[in-house]
């Protein structure tokens, strides 16, 4: 973990405080989402914590939207800085960039 979020420290240029900020959250929450699937935590719990988890990625997300009116949809520029802060392929990002817009929550379905 604090590989992840050494990685993950300080504000990305460009971007205020508060999201740049968020970022190790990000990291942390995403280790989180894989030792609860390793865990094999039950299906309705993990359900559950997955999109409570999914939902605390998605809150710095909006944020950057309604507060900035940019992106971080693959292929932007905040995309592209988010892609390479958590070390992630493009693929792979856009995987999560989906799975993030699918989560049935209140903050992740008004992503754009």
């Amino acid at each position: 973990m604090a590989i992840a979020q050494s990685r993950c420290s300080g504000p990305a240029a460009g971007w205020t405080r508060g999201i740049g900020g968020s970022r190790p959250r990000i990291a942390s929450t995403l280790l989180g989402l894989m030792a609860l699937l390793a865990l094999g935590a039950g299906p309705a719990a993990a359900v559950e914590n997955l999109n409570t988890s999914l939902e605390e990625i998605c809150q710095p997300l909006l944020e950057l939207n309604t507060k900035l009116g940019a992106s971080a949809a693959p292929g932007s520029p905040a995309g592209g800085l988010m892609q390479t802060e958590l070390s992630l392929s493009a693929a792979q990002y856009g995987a999560l960039w989906s799975l993030l817009k699918l989560t049935p929550t209140p903050g992740c379905s008004r992503l754009y």
